[in-house]
């Protein structure tokens, strides 16, 4: 199965510092299918997702916030909205250029800005199911 984070839909739940890394932790919206998740059949889940970036700065609102847009960029790539699961800046196939990196997500009237010089992108624990859908 393939899945994917859609960033629109999830909601930011907490920032925190881990040493000198920031994380975004996400009550996060998943798309799972057996082709190319958000754009085939398949189903939507509710499940914590953890958005890490190293060696960050952070500024913005860190309360918890329903995200409207949200965006990552790897150097010259732009992730917008679905970011593949699990992501990281070393290895997956879609940054393979490692860069300066940032997260901006937006929510209504509130935004959240974490550069850094990497990501990893993972869901954690239980996923619920949400819907089903066809793209038919």
């Amino acid at each position: 199965m393939n899945r994917a984070l859609e960033l629109h839909d999830s909601r930011l739940v907490d920032v925190r510092r881990a040493g000198p890394d920031v994380i975004l932790d996400l009550d996060g919206y998943v798309h799972e299918s057996e082709g190319e998740p958000g754009v085939d059949d398949g189903a939507g889940y509710s499940q914590r997702v953890n958005v890490r970036v190293t060696n960050a700065s952070f500024e913005g609102d860190a309360s918890s916030w329903t995200i409207l847009d949200g965006r990552i960029e790897i150097g010259a790539e732009v992730v917008d909205n679905l970011v593949v699961l699990p992501s990281r800046a070393s290895s997956a196939r879609r940054f393979a250029r490692v860069g300066a990196t940032s997260v901006l997500l937006e929510g209504a009237g509130t935004a959240v800005l974490v550069q850094g010089d990497g990501i990893d992108v993972r869901a954690e624990g239980p996923a619920k199911l949400v819907e089903r859908y066809s793209r038919e």
